[in-house]
């Protein structure tokens, strides 16, 4: 014979779905893949006659809800109700009886669920007590299964960018848009597109590319398609007023929106606290400290109707650690972040170099003074130079190295004998640095591309643990 079965769900590695075995009518079951883990959970409907308790007539509709198996079935004594299911004959039973009754008639009596949907750690969905059909929710248990709002509601739902929306009926605007998050005061009314208590009929029909498609009537056009947008908001970081160089700096902070409708309320939030007193598009203030986090709500005005109607920004977070100039070290040779301008010192005294680089010709400690282009002006921190460069490793460092043509146009050739590692640096006669790479132990040629390179005398400093030395370079 044909079991039909359907609508399989996996929980933990077991497979539920409803067969028909010719003995038991159709009931649920469940397989782990094989023919001996293959077997009834429960005759919920006991007998083989109408009464299969998930009836073909029906849409079976399983739900892992907290891992265990939710449906709706019709045990014979109460109608179709809400069930629940471990994977064992003893774990399987009816949640609540929501429409009590004593007929087996599955289109006249019981609750009927339907639309079962997991949303916010609750189980919501569509059944009739004796008023008619309402949403539901449930944490599984019978006290905690109740009506979440007094509405006619039909059919299922659509989670669109984190809402439920469905259509539901009230006295005042007939059959509608709504919306939920799952709680009575999180339950409304989107829009009453056909204004009153005549009904706009919507139909639910998908959530593609962040909006959400629906058709409804309205007075001007009868039925058309209507599409339901998410509102977004993008902030931005800008100093005040020059340049954002250190902690007393007056940061702005700028929330741009869409769909917001004509007066869309702002709070700023600094490290997940509200700021009191910041609910306009911008935000400046000054004393944040290093890491601190910024984000805003906007909550849309009620002249717009957009999918969510408020978001939260993403995160900026504060940080100083880019404007703290480093020194790279490379054997004597000490180079600087990019910058504008550079003092450098040594021991706490000026020096009177200002290029990005120099040779540390002596021991101590060195900084560096950088100010950027936004005219900001920071030190870095200090580094030790142990020793100055023996004229000696110099020499030798220069036997082992060769460069080749110069002149030279699109690329350079070294040629290195070396037994160690060799740091290559490209400077233009002012310091900047314009190339930085490095050649491996006894590397018999590399070759070095001057493309990015203007016509002009540059300096070629090679740096290892030895020494250091310097060739000039005429790119053509």
């Amino acid at each position: 014979g044909d079991s039909s079965p359907r609508g399989f769900l996996e929980i933990d590695g077991t497979v539920f779905f409803p067969a028909d075995d010719g003995t038991s009518g159709r009931e649920l079951w469940k397989t782990d893949g094989t023919t001996n883990g293959t077997t009834l959970v429960k005759d919920i409907f006991p007998g083989d006659e109408f009464d299969d308790s998930m009836s073909s007539s029906f849409r079976v509709e399983f739900v892992n809800y907290q891992g265990t198996l939710f449906f709706a079935a019709n045990d014979g004594e109460h109608g179709r109700e809400l069930w629940k299911s471990d994977g064992t004959e003893a774990g399987t039973m009816m949640v609540k009886d929501i429409q009590p009754n004593t007929s087996t008639r599955i289109f006249e009596h019981g609750s009927n669920p339907g639309g079962l949907t997991v949303y916010n750690d609750l189980l919501l969905f569509i059944a009739r007590d004796s008023d008619g059909y309402k949403i539901w929710r449930s944490d599984g248990t019978e006290e905690g299964t109740q009506i979440l709002i007094d509405i006619e509601a039909i059919n299922g739902f659509i989670n669109a960018n984190g809402t439920l929306f469905f259509t539901a009926t009230d006295d005042k605007h007939g059959r509608e848009l709504w919306r939920t998050d799952g709680t009575p005061e999180g339950t409304q009314l989107v829009q009453d597109i056909f204004a009153g208590p005549r009904s706009s009929l919507p139909i639910l029909l998908d959530y593609i590319n962040e909006t959400l498609f629906f058709t409804a009537l309205d007075k001007s056009n009868g039925r058309e398609l209507w599409a339901l947008s998410p509102l977004r908001v993008q902030t931005e970081l800008s100093a005040s007023s020059g340049g954002v160089c250190s902690v007393e700096d007056s940061i702005l902070f700028t929330a741009s929106v869409t769909e917001a409708g004509a007066e869309p309320t702002y709070q700023w939030f600094l490290n997940d606290q509200p700021v009191a007193n910041q609910t306009s598009p911008t935000f400046a203030t000054n004393g944040f400290g290093d890491g601190d986090k910024v984000k805003v709500l906007i909550v849309a005005s009620e002249d717009v109707w957009v999918l969510n109607d408020s978001v939260f920004s993403e995160t900026i977070t504060v940080d100083f650690s880019a404007l703290a100039p480093k020194i790279t070290v490379a054997g004597n040779t000490l180079t600087a972040s990019e910058g504008d301008s550079y003092q450098w010192f040594l021991d706490g005294e000026a020096l009177p170099d200002t290029t990005q680089n120099i040779i540390a010709e002596e021991a101590g400690r060195y900084q560096v003074e950088v100010t950027a282009a936004s005219g900001c002006v920071a030190r870095s921190e200090e580094v030790e130079v142990e020793a100055t460069v023996t004229s000696l490793a110099d020499e030798q460092l220069a036997r082992g190295l060769r460069i080749y043509p110069n002149p030279a146009t699109s690329s350079l050739t070294i040629d290195s004998q070396l037994n160690e590692t060799v740091q290559v640096f490209i400077y233009t006669v002012t310091g900047q640095l314009r190339h930085q790479s490095q050649i491996s132990p006894a590397s018999t040629s590399t070759e070095v591309s001057l493309a990015d390179l203007t016509p002009g005398l540059y300096l070629v400093q090679f740096a290892s643990e030895q020494g250091w030395h310097q060739h000039k370079l005429i790119k053509r």
